[in-house]
This record gives structure tokens, sequence and C-alpha cells, in this order.
């Protein structure tokens, strides 16, 4: 019998919002920034568990969505621009922020397992294009394939 898991995509409506804090923070004296710091690093390397529990693949999906983005998202989007469609390169930004909110690819009210909404060759050209991709390429190739 196969295992059966509903898959559906991330609604390109889904908002995506920053927080402002900076006012909050500069409130603060130090010692409670360090509180604040330390919290904050605490709850991040806790939350690694979260990436090995939700699926097999979520772990390679961290590590490649951080090699992809960890440059000026301006640029990326630039460049990524050149050779996919504004809709490929939404679409690709609406599965990463799913994944990055879910600490991977099943939400995380549920079995249920969301796929990016582009083709796998979209999403490997806007994968390619990121400036770590020529300096990890053996990583990016065995991330994805």
């Amino acid at each position: 019998m196969e295992n059966f898991s509903p898959k559906e995509i991330i609604n390109l409506e889904s908002p995506v919002n920053g927080i402002k804090c900076k006012e909050a923070w500069e409130q603060l004296d130090q010692k409670e920034k360090l509180y604040c710091y330390y919290f904050f690093k605490a709850c991040w390397e806790g939350s690694m568990i979260c990436w090995f529990q939700r699926s097999y693949e979520s772990p390679a999906l961290f590590v490649l969505l951080n090699l992809i983005f960890s440059q000026d998202i301006a640029k990326l989007k630039e460049t990524a621009l050149e050779k996919v469609s504004e809709e490929d390169w939404n679409k690709f930004l609406a599965y990463s922020a799913g994944v990055f909110n879910n600490c991977g690819n099943y939400r995380s009210f549920g079995d249920t397992k969301f796929v990016p909404e582009i083709p796998q060759e979209k999403f490997w050209e806007i994968a390619q294009i990121s400036l770590n991709y020529e300096i990890h390429k053996g990583k990016f190739v065995d991330l994805i394939i």
C-alpha cells in the first residue's frame, strides 16, 4: 500500500510581513537586550529539531534555501528575473516563505505537504543564479538531486 499524503501549494496571496521592533528594542537596557538575544538564540537552536521531525527532505531544504537567500534579495530577484518570469519568482518566494515558516515542507498544523508551484527546472534556474552556487556547486547538486 502506497503512503498517501495530500499535497498543496502555498497561495501567492499569503502575506509576508516584516517585524518592526527598532523602537521597542531601543527602550531596553543592556541587560534586557542580552536576555532577548540569548532567548532568541535558544529558540533558534531549539527549532532545528523541527526541521528533522517535519520530513526527510526538510533539513536539506533549510540548507539549500539559506544558501540561496544569503545574499542581497534585490540583486537575487534582479538576476532571477533575467531567467524566469515574475510569476515564477513570486511562486518561488511563496514556497520558500512557507518552508521557513513551517520549519519544513509540511504545514505545521497537520500532515499536509506543500510543494513548489513552479516546475523543477525553474526552481533549479533560480538556485543556480545564487551567488553561493559557484562556491557550493557540489552541495547544491547533492541537495536538489
